[in-house]
């Protein structure tokens, strides 16, 4: 760093100001003492850029620190002897705030600083000097000399630049200096630190290409395969070091025989052809071994931002979904690609989907050629994020992935029907609901072997269309989900099927599917006295055998709790108890397995009830002294498990202690332990928390 910025060009980036300081010896041996210093600072180059920008100066020493007092600014002119002009006093523990100048004629900034015997440790000390810019307006400023009326003489030579980059660990693992980040001996002759490889976008900024550096970053990888079981790679911010490290680690990795299931990449850019050009580079440094055992993948922002404009952007031609991402709009693999609808970095306002994200997540569950679909888990269970909409979508989304299993796996081809200047014939009925708020397309190949039709209505309108296909005329087609009006399709002399869906909704068409002879009015589930109380309403029953209940505790796993014969009219009523027996779980899901006489049989959606039983405890005093109390609540007699350790992981106390239900004060011993911070881990059937306390 100190070679960088003395030997700055002003082609070049400045290093950033906030992540170094300058250190000079005092005391002992060094024959730095008690007296005045001058330090005079200046832009490396003049350079015009860095006109203007500001900067503090801090000193301080081992013995004297921060001294609570206000920032200072500096008084111009202040050239000091350089310029024949005064200088401005300093302390100790307080900021100054200085302006670099280039345009002057002067264009120092001298500031005098005397040391007393009191400020530092004869037998030695430090002086420590911070030169930072302010809000990331970094310049080219830099200590180019330091006078000292102790040695009558220039010390700036004795200048040692620090940054916050020796990372020696206590476990010996994993240890790194200067060297493993930029600029680094190897490369402070030829970096610019620009760009998105050598510009320090996370502080401070590995160089990768240093073998030292590799080995690791390899050994890091390996350690969290073997001793913590990790089996997949997700990478951050890869756009930020060369694609052949990866490359370069990923056949390491498949020479010590670890071949993760999967590895992808988040390269922050909306350009489908750099995204593709990142796995195509990785995998032109991977090895043949490596290539075959290993897809790498990458996160497909440039489809996710083309299904947010069409959820979220009023005018956009939906259409353009199709030309997009990195399969359909750069020609590349679904293989190497992983979908998504939202994720943790979109936050801000107007970043996430905010309107209706599940025809979004519609597209990307049902059409598997553009690549492998994941679900942003708070859209999943309705977790709240900034800026976005709260909604459980978990149901639907279990819904189109069961589907996907039971279909579309492994379907071969998707056919675009309403693309632009699509061939396939259509009359749209509504007069808002047309083309261009459309996507309609049919999915071949599948592991179900059938043909499978899929359409999304991002119309507020209703859409009626009559639509060609890639059918023959007289095959049928049942909606799989319900969402239509009409539950069966049939292809017509035209080859279209017509297809009626409500405004921003969505639904899936298997061939030769044959829905339950019901319809299901509705389906609902609320708390009442400590049970469960469920009601549906149907119609339109013939020859249906019942309705099998099912509850799961996890909203995932689901067991039958009883069944209700059918009672095969045209409107029918149905009301179920479930006597909870005090379960302590907060939240249990039900849904109906709708059969017929022939054992065809149909879920409903899944509702869910909330109780209040949940168990809960609370530490009565912290800190603690020589007992600690907790109260408990709990729904039934349980034995409750308490692990006590040290805020370094070493386990103090682990016991268990049977409870007997309802309200109960347990105190625990712990007078013996020494002054400090520690966890205490209780865990009971269905539920752990993990808390501080301090002794």
């Amino acid at each position: 760093v100190k070679t960088y910025i003395d030997n700055f060009t002003a082609d070049k980036a400045a290093y950033p100001s906030d992540r170094f300081r300058c250190i000079i010896p005092l005391g002992g041996s060094s024959g730095n003492g008690a007296g005045d210093y001058y330090i005079k600072i200046a832009s490396k180059t003049g350079d015009d850029q860095f006109d203007g920008k500001t900067y503090k100066l801090y000193a301080n020493t081992g013995t004297t620190g921060w001294q609570g007092l206000v920032d200072s600014t500096e008084t111009e002119p202040n050239g000091g002897g350089d310029c024949s002009q005064i200088n401005n006093d300093i302390i100790l523990g307080r900021n100054y705030v200085a302006t670099v100048e280039t345009k002057g004629t002067c264009n120092t900034d001298e500031f005098h600083l005397n040391l007393k015997a009191s400020d530092f440790d004869a037998t030695g000390d430090t002086l420590f000097i911070y030169l930072s810019n302010q809000d990331g307006q970094y310049s080219d400023h830099r200590i180019y000399g330091i006078w000292s009326t102790s040695t009558n003489s220039d010390i700036a030579g004795q200048l040692v630049y620090q940054t916050y980059t020796d990372f020696t660990m206590p476990s010996g693992q994993g240890a790194m200096n200067f060297e493993s980040f930029n600029p680094n001996s190897s490369n402070v002759n030829t970096t610019h630190l620009a760009g998105d490889w050598d510009w320090p976008w996370f502080f401070y900024d590995y160089d990768q290409t240093q073998t030292s550096t590799q080995t690791v970053l390899t050994d890091w990888t390996k350690w969290l395969w073997n001793s913590v079981n990790i089996r997949g790679l997700r990478m951050d911010a890869v756009k930020h070091f060369p694609p052949s490290f990866v490359g370069g680690l990923l056949n390491d990795l498949h020479t010590s025989g670890i071949d993760p299931g999967l590895v992808v990449g988040e390269f922050y850019d909306g350009n489908p052809s750099l995204l593709k050009g990142w796995t195509d580079n990785v995998m032109n440094t991977m090895n043949a071994g490596a290539k075959a055992a290993i897809d790498v993948k990458i996160f497909d922002f440039a489809l996710r931002q083309s299904l947010k404009d069409a959820s979220d952007s009023y005018g956009y031609d939906v259409r353009n979904v199709f030309n997009s991402g990195i399969v359909d709009g750069a020609s590349g693999s679904g293989f190497n690609v992983v979908t998504f609808v939202n994720n943790h970095d979109f936050r801000d306002l107007h970043q996430p989907v905010e309107n209706d994200p599940m025809l979004a997540y519609a597209y990307i569950l049902t059409n598997n050629k553009v690549g492998l679909p994941t679900v942003f888990y708070p859209d999943y269970y309705g977790v709240a994020v900034p800026n976005a909409p709260t909604e459980v979508l978990k149901p639907k989304i279990d819904e189109l992935m069961a589907l996907h299993k039971d279909y579309i796996y492994q379907a071969t081809s998707v056919d675009y029907l309403s693309r632009f200047s699509t061939p396939y014939a259509s009359n749209y009925l509504s007069a808002n609901a047309q083309a261009n708020t459309t996507l309609l397309y049919q999915i071949s190949g599948g592991v179900g072997g059938k043909e499978v039709i899929v359409c999304i209505n991002y119309s507020g309108d209703t859409l009626k269309v009559d639509h060609e296909i890639n059918s023959t005329n007289g095959t049928t087609f049942g909606d799989y989900l319900g969402y239509s009006k009409y539950p069966i399709a049939t292809v017509n002399a035209g080859n279209q099927i017509y297809i009626e869906l409500p405004p921003r909704s969505y639904s899936v068409w298997i061939e030769d599917y044959v829905p339950l002879p019901l319809t299901l009015l509705d389906f609902s589930a609320r708390e009442s006295n400590g049970a469960a109380l469920l009601n549906w309403a149907t119609n339109q029953e013939v020859e249906v055998d019942g309705f099998e209940i099912e509850r799961s505790f996890d909203g995932s796993h689901f067991e039958p709790i009883g069944f209700v014969e059918a009672k095969n009219e045209e409107n029918a009523d149905y009301t179920f108890i479930d006597q909870l027996n005090n379960k302590s779980n907060t939240k249990v899901y039900y849904r109906l397995k709708m059969k017929d006489l022939d054992g065809r049989f149909t879920y409903s959606k899944i509702q869910s009830v909330n109780l209040d039983f949940a168990d809960t405890w609370k530490i009565r005093q912290n800190p603690i002294a020589t007992n600690l109390l907790i109260d408990f609540q709990l729904a039934q007699k349980e034995k409750v498990h308490f692990l006590l350790t040290s805020i370094t992981g070493q386990e103090m106390y682990s016991f268990d202690k049977q409870l007997a239900g309802g309200h109960e004060l347990v105190e625990l011993g712990v007078g013996d332990l020494p002054k400090g911070i520690y966890q205490i881990q209780i865990t009971t059937k269905n539920k752990q928390t993990v808390s501080l306390l301090v002794k």
